[in-house]
């Protein structure tokens, strides 16, 4: 991973959510927000049938945040390994082809920087 220092000699990180591409940006922000919106269907739902415990909503909720913040944590980090395995992911668990497809071209961008950098 390229590592670069800013004028204070502090190390900074070169690969973050900002030196993103705008269309990397925009797949990332609408996972965020439909991974929220899905959510707080989840909780409404459960909140006017019940029947599901608590601790079984706080771990689907907790599940579906955390993924979509796996997601985000990869693509900015440029962690190849991690966006394939999410890649994969996309397509096994979801069924979500394009997703998967989105992955796998987010993934060669970001081989691309890394080599570059290099």
């Amino acid at each position: 991973m390229a590592i670069k220092t800013n004028q204070s000699g502090a190390i900074k990180d070169e690969f973050n959510f900002s030196t993103l591409g705008i269309w990397i940006k925009l797949y990332l922000v609408a996972l965020c927000a439909f991974s929220l919106i899905l959510s707080i269907v989840m909780v409404s739902i459960v909140i006017k049938k019940g029947g599901v415990h608590p601790a079984a909503l706080v771990a689907a909720v907790s599940g579906l945040c955390g993924y979509a913040y796996w997601h985000l944590w990869a693509v900015s980090r440029r962690k190849v390994k991690h966006i394939t395995t999410l890649a994969v992911l996309n397509l096994i668990i979801g069924g979500n082809i394009l997703g998967c497809l989105m992955m796998f071209f987010i993934r060669q961008s970001a081989v691309k920087e890394i080599s570059s950098n290099k």
